[in-house]
């Protein structure tokens, strides 16, 4: 089955955006409606988050549903407080009468924090950059799975000192970790020696 797209004219959309912005109610009331009509939304990426995979400027399609069956590795939409954010599901838990979702955006150091089934959208399905042709979200590069191996050590290591020195100077010393981490480099050449 196709998804229904609907196209708005600019001065609906700026009418639409006026009645809803700062609202999370009314973002989440809509989003509702429009997650049991199976349709299509599109957005613009503000923000370097998933600079990888999804550019600031790219256009995004993101297919509206309820939370059912994420895994790790999709990129989802989902809205924390009136802000509509598009990051990739890192842990996918499902539970007879809950879903929960961790995500990260592929340039970010630490996940977010878990997400309710009702905050998430739905999936991102396709981007557009430069070009004029859609295409499927890419996969993680290997950068992104190391940047994610590295923000996992660091999280455990802010966890680790957060007992010992607090939470803010535990993620400070984390971010530090991270950097390093990131900047290590493996002892042989590519010859072997």
């Amino acid at each position: 089955m196709t998804p229904k797209t609907t196209t708005l004219s600019d001065s609906d959309l700026r009418a639409v955006g006026t009645l809803i912005e700062g609202h999370p109610d009314r973002i989440a009331a809509i989003a509702a409606s429009l997650q049991q009509s199976g349709r299509v939304l599109e957005s613009r990426v503000r923000g370097t988050s998933m600079a990888d995979a999804l550019p600031e400027g790219a256009a995004v399609r993101i297919a509206l549903c309820r939370a059912q069956g994420y895994r790790r590795g999709e990129v989802v939409a989902f809205l924390v407080g009136a802000r509509l954010t598009v990051h990739r599901v890192v842990v996918a838990r499902c539970w007879p009468r809950r879903t929960a979702l961790v995500t990260r955006g592929d340039a970010r150091v630490f996940a977010d924090p878990p997400l309710r089934a009702d905050q998430v959208l739905g999936r991102v399905v396709a981007v557009r950059t430069t070009t004029a042709a859609w295409t499927p979200v890419p996969a993680p590069t290997p950068l992104t799975r190391t940047r994610g191996l590295v923000a996992a050590i660091a999280t455990a290591v802010a966890a680790a000192l957060a007992s010992a020195f607090g939470a803010r100077v535990a993620h400070g010393l984390a971010k530090v970790a991270y950097r390093l981490l990131l900047r290590a480099r493996p002892a042989c050449s590519a010859t072997g020696g």
